[in-house]
Order: C-alpha cells, then sequence, then structure tokens
C-alpha cells in the first residue's frame, strides 16, 4: 500500500494470533495467544504425534 502512496493505519482482522511485534496497530474480534514452536523444539514432534491442521479432521465413512 504505501509503495503505491497510500497510508496504512491499522490492520483489522477476526482473530489475531500474531506474536510478533506488527508496526500497525492491530483490530480483531479476539485475540489467541498461541504458541509457535520451531520444528527442533515441537512438543508433538519430540511425542512422534503427527501434526494436522485446524479444520482438518478425518471423518470416517461406513
Amino acid at each position: 500500500m504505501e509503495e503505491q502512496g497510500g497510508e496504512v493505519v491499522g490492520i483489522a482482522c477476526i482473530v489475531d494470533r500474531s506474536d510478533r511485534g506488527i508496526k500497525y496497530p492491530i483490530y480483531s474480534g479476539i485475540k489467541l495467544n498461541i504458541n509457535i514452536y520451531d520444528e527442533g523444539n515441537c512438543p508433538l514432534c519430540k511425542q512422534n504425534i503427527p501434526i494436522e491442521k485446524p479444520g482438518s479432521r478425518k471423518i470416517a465413512v461406513k
């Protein structure tokens, strides 16, 4: 935006999961503090538990 001459005054989102410094104010419906791990420090990886993306649950079809 700024490169095109626009002025960024903030960021709007439904869920704010950010944990890193962002130079603009964030306006969100909810703020979630979610732990983020590097691959070598992931507690699930250390226990050999497979990682699933949220919302990607497998449905059993009979």
